[in-house]
């Protein structure tokens, strides 16, 4: 069973490392959002696959980026809904964590240092825009995305 256990551990993290590289590289290639909303019922389904990787592989993104990326929704939208969602999960990842004595002292002072590099590029980014168009920033979003899928399966292996 233990020999079983490992190999099938090895197959599950192959499976989404390839699926993220496969919607970063469509997404890619094909930037243009879709001419009208998904139903609301894919919002449900992109948000369940993406607790499942979470739970799974503690990569939460890679669905729900896609689906939104692909609605057709203005860029700023997607980014706050995006930060709003991530943001929440942090916070309630986060507050049980603590409360099972689990957040370290360590980890909480990387926190507390990177609240002011956070707030500077955030307050650069605000004032200071890139100047990328829409398909630009969404090819962006969907290399990183290609990106995330290949450290997957690097760390497959291990």
């Amino acid at each position: 069973l233990d020999t079983h256990s490992a190999s099938t551990a090895h197959l599950l993290q192959i499976i989404p490392g390839l699926i993220v590289i496969i919607a970063g590289a469509t997404l890619c290639v094909r930037p243009k959002p879709r001419s009208v909303t998904s139903p609301p019922i894919s919002f449900v389904v992109a948000g369940a696959l993406g607790g499942f990787l979470g739970g799974m592989f503690s990569i939460p993104g890679p669905p729900v980026i896609y689906h939104f990326y692909i609605q057709p929704i203005a860029f700023e939208q997607i980014r706050l809904t995006l930060l709003g969602i991530f943001g929440m999960a942090a916070f309630i990842r986060f507050g049980i964590l603590s409360v099972s004595g689990s957040v370290g002292t360590d980890a909480l002072y990387l926190g507390l240092l990177s609240l002011p590099m956070v707030a500077l590029t955030t307050a650069l980014f605000i004032r200071f825009p890139p100047r990328l168009t829409e398909v630009t920033m969404r090819r962006a979003a969907f290399v990183l995305l290609s990106a995330m899928g290949f450290g997957i399966l690097a760390t497959a292996g291990n």
